[in-house]
């Protein structure tokens, strides 16, 4: 900063990254002012490490303004989203990413489900499993496991015993 060099955007996605590594938060705060006060223009690959940096960090409202900023997002990167958001509690912001995002792999649909199936929202996962497998994409153990967990939540025995005759695994 006292040198009135400006870093390209390679030399700060490398800066956000090792300091999205150190957990400092006070490292982000600073990042962010960084950026304010000197009006940086943020391609896909900054504003990808700063979502990386404040989501990883906890930081969802952070990381959600630099997602909304991206105009491309990765499937990669929405994921990402949906899952911090669940784990955060925040199961309404994951499910907003999940149904804006216009491609979804089993990854992201078993993301979502298991958000729901861990927050206690067990009716909510075996919805979303059911449009998983409407949409043509078949579960895997893992997506599975976490389905048969929310019917275990819920009681529903018969339900579970279905779910697992109707996917052969």
């Amino acid at each position: 900063k006292d040198s009135n060099v400006m870093p390209d955007e390679m030399i700060l996605c490398n800066i956000v990254s090792a300091c999205g590594r150190t957990g400092n938060t006070s490292y982000n705060r600073a990042i962010y002012e960084f950026l304010k006060e000197n009006d940086v223009r943020m391609d896909t690959h900054l504003l990808t490490s700063l979502v990386t940096m404040y989501a990883g960090a906890g930081c969802m409202d952070m990381a959600m303004e630099f997602y909304m900023k991206m105009s491309v997002r990765s499937l990669f990167i929405s994921t990402a989203m949906v899952s911090r958001f669940s784990k955060a509690g925040r199961l309404e912001e994951a499910r907003d990413v999940f149904d804006q995002m216009e491609k979804k792999d089993l990854v992201c649909w078993t993301t979502m489900i298991t958000g729901y199936a861990e927050s206690d929202h067990p009716r909510e996962a075996l919805r979303v499993f059911e449009e998983m497998c409407r949409s043509g994409i078949k579960p895997d153990e893992i997506a599975i496991c976490s389905v048969i967990s929310a019917c275990a939540n819920l009681g529903a025995l018969d339900k579970a015993k279905w779910i697992h005759d109707y996917t052969g695994l």
